[in-house]
């Protein structure tokens, strides 16, 4: 009756092995394309104001690889960026300010190797979803940081380099699309997407 476990733990034990937690810290570029959110005024341009395009961004991110060539990767990252306003008609001094953005997601990776093979080097390219929450600069003349969230999706791919049994690290190259803030509705004349472009490195611990 006790062999039952025991052959039940045979079977299974290459699934098992394979599956596995990671959890890493990154750094490294954030890049903005389309950068134009619009203008204070109705009767403005739409790139009276834009955003910088580009910043440093820092993550933490979560990976569960379950068995053959699938994994699941939870995230989050501030990208720190810049608010350019020379009209004067959102920031309190016609010029630029700081802020940032939060940025949460859910990527579903593709590993070229197999989860089984616990090779050292795992290309892999990934697909998600995320959403940005843009920051307001404090220096404004109305801050109020209301409707900051925006949906978007992703798309790159990457490769994991493993050190030792518990330590690793990687590179990402990724690209977002997502909609742009528009805080309690003070911008208008929006048009389009935000790109963003991450090119980032990390550090890993497995368990």
């Amino acid at each position: 009756m006790n062999k039952c476990p025991l052959v039940l733990f045979v079977v299974f034990s290459g699934v098992l092995c394979a599956q596995s937690g990671e959890v890493w810290l990154d750094a490294g570029v954030s890049a903005l394309a389309n950068t134009a959110i619009g203008s204070g005024s109705p009767t403005g341009n739409s790139n009276d104001i834009d955003l910088s395009r580009a910043g440093y961004r820092i993550g933490l991110r979560f990976t569960y690889n379950s068995s053959g060539h699938l994994g699941h990767e939870l995230q989050y990252s501030y990208n720190h960026a810049s608010l350019n306003d020379p009209t004067g008609l959102i920031l309190q001094v016609p010029g630029s300010a700081s802020m940032g953005i939060n940025q949460f997601g859910y990527n579903l990776l593709y590993y070229l190797n197999s989860n089984n093979d616990e090779a050292k080097v795992r290309p892999f390219f990934t697909a998600g979803v995320h959403l940005n929450d843009f920051v307001m600069p404090f220096d404004v003349n109305n801050r109020d940081n209301a409707d900051s969230w925006r949906p978007g999706f992703n798309y790159g791919g990457g490769m994991k380099f493993r050190l030792s049994r518990l330590f690793a690290w990687r590179f990402d190259i990724r690209g977002y699309d997502s909609g742009k803030p528009n805080w309690s509705s003070l911008l208008y004349k929006q048009s389009g997407l935000l790109q963003q472009f991450e090119a980032t490195a990390g550090i890993g611990f497995y368990f």
